[in-house]
């Protein structure tokens, strides 16, 4: 019996973590927005939400604040970058080839 209820408490704690990451990343994204590049910020990096996370100036403060609050399940090896520009007005970060990285959501377009 015992057995079971540790079973159901780790379901449970992984679904959970797994609502958290969701509700974490459509926050990122709802604050991904621009009309200029000096719009756009780099708030860090948390792993399974984004290398270079970059948002909207306006929306830094919280999203640091959302992202420090987020117990990590995981590790990412980034590369980091401060370059910024915005695309379509959305933020998006220059790699060290000075291409646009697609967003997640273009990523999953393709």
């Amino acid at each position: 019996m015992r057995y079971c209820y540790l079973i159901l408490v780790l379901l449970f704690s992984d679904f959970l973590i797994a609502g958290n990451v969701n509700e974490v990343k459509k926050s990122v994204e709802d604050a991904n927005y621009c009309a200029v590049k000096s719009d756009c910020v780099v708030v860090g990096a948390v792993c399974p939400i984004g290398c270079n996370i970059v948002v909207n100036q306006s929306k830094a403060a919280s999203i640091k604040e959302l992202l420090a609050g987020f117990e990590s399940q995981c590790e990412y090896k980034c590369w980091h970058s401060r370059e910024v520009e915005c695309l379509n007005s959305k933020c998006v970060v220059i790699n060290p080839y000075n291409k646009p990285l697609k967003s997640d959501a273009e990523k999953r377009a393709l």
